[in-house]
């Protein structure tokens, strides 16, 4: 592979990763507080990656249908949830330390 060969194929990997993160992201905000399990949402993102990939098949239009195109959209919606947890978790202690600054300074 030639250097500009294997830029085009880093920036279309980091593509493909990043198209998913902020999907994950609001779909585990928005499931947050059902019955959650991140692999529903892996899964979820996987199906969904394989229907854009089965629909570029089928279609047939010039589109190239990419097994690691998949792998990079469910390795982005796995960033995509570690941060949304990462992120609640961090909110969840900075409103229990305000809770408890309120109840013992009240």
């Amino acid at each position: 592979m030639q250097s500009m060969e294997r830029r085009m194929a880093t920036a279309t990997s980091v593509a493909n990763a990043a198209m998913f993160v902020p999907l994950a992201i609001f779909w585990y905000h928005a499931t947050a507080r059902r019955a959650f399990s991140v692999a529903r949402v892996l899964v979820g993102c996987l199906s969904l990656s394989l229907g854009i990939e089965i629909v570029q098949l089928v279609m047939n239009a010039g589109r190239v249908v990419d097994v690691d195109d998949v792998l990079f959209n469910t390795t982005g919606a796995l960033v995509g949830l570690l941060v949304a947890w990462a992120s609640s978790r961090w909110a969840g202690k900075r409103l229990r330390t305000e809770q408890r600054t309120r109840l013992l300074s009240g």
